[in-house]
Formats: C-alpha cells, sequence, structure tokens
C-alpha cells in the first residue's frame, strides 16, 4: 500500500474536499523535498464515501484497520490464488469475506482451497472427498 492510504473521517462541516487536497499537497511538498523527488505521491483522486449507518462504519473500521494485513498477505505470494489461499489459511477470514476482497465469488474461493489442499496431500491420499460405498 505505497500509492494510497485509508482514512475514517467525521466532518461537521461539508469541507472534506478542501481538507483533503490541504492534506494531500502539504504532505506530498513536504516527502518530495526530503527525498528530493517530484511529481505525484498517491494513485489517482481520493474517494470519499458517506457512512450513514451504524453497521457500515464498523464494517469500514475493520476494512481499513485490517487492509495493511491484507496487502502483505497478496504481496508476499506471486499468484491471486497463492494469495487467496494464504488468507484462508490464516483462519481469520470466511470464504465470502475473502471473495469480497479479492473481487471474486466465494465458491471460487472454495475451488482454490480445494485444489491446494489436494496438491499438497500426501502420494496417494487425496483431499477429504467424500468415500463412495458399493
Amino acid at each position: 500500500m505505497d500509492n494510497h492510504y485509508h482514512l475514517v473521517v467525521e466532518t461537521p462541516e461539508g469541507n472534506l474536499s478542501k481538507g483533503m487536497r490541504q492534506l494531500n499537497g502539504v504532505y506530498t511538498q513536504t516527502y518530495n523535498r526530503r527525498h528530493r523527488q517530484v511529481g505525484h505521491l498517491f494513485q489517482g483522486r481520493y474517494k470519499a464515501i458517506l457512512v450513514d449507518a451504524e453497521a457500515y462504519l464498523l464494517e469500514l473500521a475493520r476494512y481499513v484497520a485490517l487492509n495493511p494485513s491484507r496487502a502483505q498477505i497478496e504481496a508476499a505470494h506471486e499468484s491471486r490464488v497463492e494469495a487467496v489461499v494464504a488468507a484462508y489459511q490464516t483462519g481469520g477470514y470466511s470464504y465470502q469475506q475473502i471473495a469480497a476482497y479479492f473481487g471474486v465469488h466465494f465458491t471460487t474461493v472454495g475451488r482454490y482451497v480445494r485444489t491446494a489442499s489436494r496438491a499438497e496431500a500426501p502420494r496417494g491420499q487425496k483431499g477429504r472427498g467424500r468415500s463412495r460405498v458399493r
């Protein structure tokens, strides 16, 4: 996450745009001076989302708090599939949460996890499939 950041901000007045312009401008100028660089630091413009329900605020705060961890998990793995499986293996996320984060259907997460567990199973053993009785 070196090209963006997340904030949860409450503004009693409708001046968020002005505040974000000030924050990004001052920070960028200071950073560029300190590191002898020029140009933009952040990717694109800021995105503001109006939070009008407490339940959504809690989910948003959780997302912001967990985002750096999720970014590290994804960066530590070469492929998206490996990142999905690693997120599941932490035990901290459900299929639905992982699917929402990676932008895939939850059944895709299940398929990735099953495929990975079969690949890790010792020779001669299959994953935890169902046995057939004849």
